[in-house]
């Protein structure tokens, strides 16, 4: 479970910076960039959980690998531990690399 967590927290980073401006997956970012912006009054809500912040893509990507892994004792309970507890991992991790 432990080294699950790891590549889950591995894999949000992953995202985050290929996402950057001149990265592979730029593109992806924009165009969900300009979907957003076309259909809601505030992209950043999309955006954020998807691309832009570690710590809020722990709720989008820390969901899907908690049910592709999938042998929690108490679904629910375990759920929610894993979301929050990858949410103070990327934070923490944000806060020693952005110095």
């Amino acid at each position: 479970m432990i080294l699950h967590f790891l590549i889950t927290v591995l894999f949000i980073y992953g995202v985050h910076a290929t996402t950057r401006d001149g990265m592979v997956f730029n593109g992806v970012y924009m165009r969900v960039l300009y979907l957003a912006d076309r259909w809601m009054n505030k992209p950043e809500k999309v955006l954020k959980p998807l691309f832009d912040c570690t710590p809020c893509m722990a709720s989008v990507y820390g969901t899907i690998s908690f049910f592709v892994y999938g042998s929690f004792p108490s679904p629910i309970l375990s759920l929610v531990v894993w979301v929050f507890s990858l949410c103070g991992v990327n934070f923490i991790l944000n806060k020693i690399l952005n110095r």
